[in-house]
């Protein structure tokens, strides 16, 4: 996703899965509903808001991304 004329985004950061939080959202109401719908039981997470200097956008840009397919339904 084109970050560069946005200020700010959010990540759901998982407690237990620590890469898993590399997926960014406009809104944390965007963030919130994914999350809530990737939950696992007993997985717990926060959104976290970013700016522009967003280390997690700025691998994935590179392609430094892993691939995380298999966690999605």
């Amino acid at each position: 996703m084109d970050r560069k004329d946005e200020n700010h985004h959010y990540h759901i950061c998982w407690s237990r899965v620590v890469p898993l939080n590399w997926e960014c959202f406009n809104t944390r109401a965007e963030a919130e509903a994914s999350a809530e719908h990737f939950i696992l039981q007993s997985e717990t997470y926060t959104i976290e808001e970013y700016g522009e200097a967003c280390q997690r956008c700025k691998d994935a840009e590179k392609g430094k991304s892993r691939d995380l397919s298999r966690f999605r339904g």
